[in-house]
C-alpha cells in the first residue's frame, strides 16, 4: 500500500458515511488511513470506523483498545499513534478492537528511508509541465510500493505524462477518478525505459495518477527515483465538428492528440484536424498553411469526399495547393506526420480572382435555351449546361471555336452521371466536338464541357434540332428524273422498297446531296444479293445502274447509308434504254454503260 505520515500527527480523522440510523447494529471495524509506511522521524496516527448494518460509519477510536506487537522500529502508544524511528525491512502489528462488541481489524506498518509521495487517501498534488523528481514509496517485504498523485488540468484537452530518468523499474497508471478505480492509460515497458501516458481530461479537470513499484521490495535498495512532467497537449479539432475558416482571413490552428494501439505507444492514427470552407461552386481556390512547427500533410475535398488538391512537403515547409469543385462547401484535413505532439501552424485560403470559372454546377446547371450559339468556358473542372427539347425528336450538340483540349457529353440523365453520346476533340483545338443523339420521354437535354487539360477553354455551343430519324422500309412508287423523292438519313441508314420490271435496266441515282453518303441497291429485302452500290468520297452524287432479275411486278430494295448524320438527298429510279451506236436522254450505250446523255 501507499505511505502515509506527517511530522504533525499524519492525516485529519478521514471522512465518512452519515451516521447509522437507530436500531442499526455494528457489523466490522476498519482501522484507517489505508497506508502502511512511516517516514523515520515522523508519526503516523491511526483511527478505528465503525461500519454498521444499514451502511452507516462511526469514527470508534476512542471506543477500541490499541495494542502493538513486534514493534519493529516504532514505538506506539494507546490512542493508535506511531512514531517511526529505525528504518527496518520488518513490519509492526497494530491492532484495534472494539470494547462493548469485540470486533478488531489489524493494520502492518513498516518504516521507510525514502520521502513518501502521497497516499490513496492524500495524494501528493503537482503542477502540469513542471517536472517532480519523487520516490516510490515502500510498501513493505510482500506489498508493491506506490506513489499517489493529482493533477488539475482542463477539461477535454488532451495531456501527455512522462516518467523519466528511472533508477528501478516501474509503472505509470493515468485514472480520472478519486477512487483510483477507472484507469485511462498505463505503460510499463520495463527495467528502465521512460513511461509515456496520453489522456483527454476528464469534465472534473482532475487526473490521479500512480507510480507502481513494480516489486522494488530489497531491503538495500528500497523505492526507485524519478522524474514525473505532465504536459499540456494541444486543442483537439474534431472531424465531428467542423471549425468553418473564412476566406481571405488567417487561421492559427493546430493539431489534435495522437491515438495509440498499444502500451508501447505504436501510433494508430496521428493526429488530424478538419476545416470547413464555405466555397462557390466552380470558383477556384488556393490554400495555404505556413509558420508550421511539425512536418504536416494537407488534404482538400469535397463533400462527397473526392480528392480536390494535396500537399505533402517534407518537414516544416509551407504547404499550397489549389482546386475547384462543384460542390459547396469544401473540407480541409490537416495531418500530423511524424511527430510526438501537435503541430501549429496558419491557415489561409484565398479565392483566385481573375483565373477561369467553370460555368453551371451539377445541382444548377446553366439553362442555355434560347441562347444559340452559346458562347461558354471552362475552368479547371467541368461546366454544365441545360436545354429543353422536344421528346422523341433528334438532336445534335456542337461545340465549336475550341481553343484547348475539350470533352463534351450529352444526355438525358440529370444528374450528369449517365451519357447517351460524347466526342473528345483530342490535341487537334479546331476540331468540332459533336454529340448527336435521339431523347427519349424528356423534356430537358443535359451538357457537360470538360476541360481534359485546356482549362480555360474556350467555345460556341449550339443545340440544334435535325427534326427527322431514319426512314426505314418505305413503299414508294417509283421515282423518275422529273418527279426525285426528297429524303433524309441519319447516321444510320434510310431503306427504301420501289417496284420495278424484271429485265430492264435502271438508273438509281442520288443528288443533292448534303453529306457523305452510301448507296447500296438490293433485290432482297434482307439485303443479301447487291445488285450495284455507290460510294464516293464527300459530298457528291451517287449513282448505280441495275437490272432487276427479278419477277415482274415486284421490287428493289434501296439502302441509303449516312456516314455524315442528317444528310439529305433526291432518290430517283430511271429507266434506261440500251441504243446502238450514239445514246439519247435516258439511254445506255453498249459499250459505255456508265455514260448517260
Amino acid at each position: 500500500m501507499a505511505a502515509e505520515g506527517g511530522g504533525g500527527g499524519g492525516p485529519a480523522p478521514p471522512s465518512i458515511d452519515p451516521p447509522p440510523g437507530s436500531g442499526a447494529t455494528l457489523t466490522s471495524i476498519a482501522i484507517t488511513p489505508q497506508g502502511s509506511v512511516v517516514k523515520v522521524g515522523e508519526t503516523l496516527q491511526l483511527y478505528a470506523i465503525g461500519n454498521y448494518s444499514d451502511g452507516g460509519q462511526l469514527d470508534l477510536t476512542s471506543e477500541v483498545t490499541w495494542l502493538g506487537s513486534t514493534l519493529n522500529g516504532i514505538t506506539f502508544s494507546p490512542t493508535g499513534l506511531v512514531t517511526a524511528h529505525t528504518a527496518t525491512f520488518s513490519s509492526s502489528r497494530i491492532t484495534a478492537t472494539h470494547v462493548s462488541s469485540g470486533l478488531s481489524d489489524i493494520k502492518f506498518v513498516y518504516v521507510s528511508s525514502y520521502g513518501l509521495e502521497g497516499s490513496i487517501d492524500s495524494p501528493a498534488v503537482i503542477t502540469e509541465d513542471v517536472a517532480h523528481n519523487g520516490e516510490v514509496n515502500f510498501g513493505g517485504p510482500s506489498v508493491n510500493g506506490y506513489s499517489y498523485y493529482t493533477v488539475n488540468v482542463t477539461p477535454d484537452n488532451a495531456y501527455y505524462f512522462f516518467l523519466e530518468n528511472l533508477s528501478r523499474d516501474v509503472s505509470l497508471k493515468i485514472y480520472d477518478d478519486a477512487a483510483f478505480s477507472n484507469v485511462v492509460c498505463t505503460s510499463d515497458k520495463g527495467g528502465t525505459a521512460d513511461e509515456l501516458c496520453v489522456a483527454i481530461a476528464p469534465v472534473s479537470g482532475i487526473f490521479y495518477i500512480i507510480v507502481d513499484g513494480n516489486g522494488t521490495r530489497d531491503t538495500s535498495d528500497r523505492g526507485a527515483s524519478y522524474t514525473l512532467t505532465v504536459r499540456p497537449g494541444y486543442m483537439d479539432e474534431p472531424a465531428s465538428d467542423n471549425i468553418i475558416v473564412p476566406l481571405n482571413t488567417p487561421y492559427n490552428g493546430q493539431i489534435g492528440r495522437y491515438v495509440y494501439d498499444d502500451e508501447a505507444f505504436t501510433p494508430l492514427m496521428y493526429g488530424i484536424s478538419f476545416y470547413e470552407i464555405p466555397v462557390t461552386p466552380t470558383g477556384r481556390y488556393t490554400v495555404n498553411i505556413t509558420s508550421l512547427t511539425g512536418d504536416v500533410e494537407m488534404v482538400v475535398l469535397s463533400s462527397i469526399s473526392e480528392v480536390l488538391c494535396a500537399s505533402n512537403n517534407a518537414g516544416t515547409a509551407d504547404e499550397a495547393c489549389s482546386f475547384q469543385t462543384e460542390r459547396t462547401p469544401a473540407y480541409i484535413r490537416v495531418d500530423e506526420v511524424n511527430t510526438l505532439v501537435g503541430a501549429s501552424y496558419t491557415l489561409t485560403v484565398t479565392e483566385d480572382h481573375g483565373a477561369y470559372i467553370s460555368e453551371g454546377t451539377v445541382v444548377s446547371p446553366i439553362d442555355i435555351t434560347g441562347s444559340m450559339p452559346y458562347h461558354g468556358h471552362v475552368g479547371g473542372i467541368n461546366s454544365y449546361y441545360s436545354v429543353n427539347v422536344t421528346p422523341n425528336q433528334s438532336y445534335e450538340v456542337r461545340g465549336s471555336g475550341l481553343d484547348g483540349e475539350l470533352g463534351l457529353y450529352a444526355g438525358n440523365i440529370s444528374n450528369f452521371n449517365s451519357w447517351d453520346c460524347s466526342d473528345f476533340s483530342g490535341s487537334n483545338p479546331t476540331k468540332d466536338v459533336v454529340c448527336r443523339f435521339e431523347p427519349a420521354t424528356t423534356s430537358t437535354l443535359y451538357i457537360r464541357m470538360t476541360p481534359n487539360g485546356g482549362i480555360g477553354t474556350e467555345y460556341f455551343l449550339n443545340v440544334t434540332s435535325t427534326a427527322y430519324t431514319a426512314e426505314n422500309t418505305t413503299l414508294l412508287e417509283t421515282p423518275d428524273k422529273d418527279t426525285p423523292y426528297a429524303g433524309q438519313v441519319d447516321d444510320t441508314s434510310s431503306q427504301y422498297e420501289i417496284p420495278v420490271n424484271t429485265g430492264k435496266l435502271y438508273r438509281v441515282g442520288l443528288s443533292t446531296v448534303s453529306g457523305d453518303i452510301t448507296l447500296n441497291v438490293y433485290d432482297d429485302i434482307g439485303h443479301t444479293a447487291l445488285l450495284c452500290t455507290s460510294n464516293n468520297t464527300g459530298i457528291v452524287d451517287e449513282y448505280c445502274l441495275t437490272e432487276p432479275s427479278v419477277p415482274s411486278g415486284t421490287n428493289i430494295y434501296v439502302e441509303i447509308i449516312g456516314s455524315t448524320y442528317g444528310s439529305k438527298f433526291n432518290l430517283t429510279v430511271d429507266r434506261v434504254y440500251r441504243q446502238e451506236g450514239g445514246c439519247s436522254k435516258f439511254c445506255v450505250n453498249l459499250t459505255k454503260a456508265d455514260i448517260f446523255s
